[in-house]
């Protein structure tokens, strides 16, 4: 704006505009521009620590996800990765079959060449031809 600017009041009168026409003083409206300026200033430096301070938040959620998570990994690879024993067997007979039953799913398949489920189905028809030999009936008795 410029210096000689009417005022509304009356024709001739400067507008306080914060511009002295003495450029050594300092005017009252220079003090309230300065003063609008400095907080204008804290303001934006306000605005940029509490956007650091968000940033910060986020890493540090970031970061502790991904720790969680790398521990969550670490300790499903530990339970995985312990081996379940083998060959643990000094058993033989009865003590052996049910070790064989209660042991490693591969192991009862590797020793007997069939499935635990496969073998407690073949165990029961066993019973059943054993009983009706012992026995001596008839089929046809022994339906019924």
């Amino acid at each position: 704006m410029d210096e000689d600017q009417v005022d509304d009041r009356g024709p001739g009168r400067q507008r306080d505009l914060g511009i002295s026409s003495d450029d050594d003083s300092m005017g009252e409206g220079e003090e309230g521009v300065e003063e609008s300026e400095e907080v204008s200033i804290a303001r934006r430096r306000h605005a940029v620590i509490f956007l650091c301070a968000q940033q910060l938040s986020l890493a540090l959620i970031s970061l502790q996800t991904v720790a969680q998570s790398a521990a969550l990994v670490a300790t499903n690879q530990l339970d995985n990765s312990l081996p379940q024993p083998y060959h643990t067997s000094i058993l033989t007979g009865h003590g052996w079959v049910l070790e064989l039953l209660q042991g490693h799913p591969d192991r009862i398949h590797a020793e007997l060449g069939v499935r635990r489920h496969v073998f407690l189905n073949l165990e029961e028809q066993l019973a059943i031809f054993l009983y009706t030999s012992v026995i001596g009936l008839s089929v046809r008795h022994l339906g019924e």
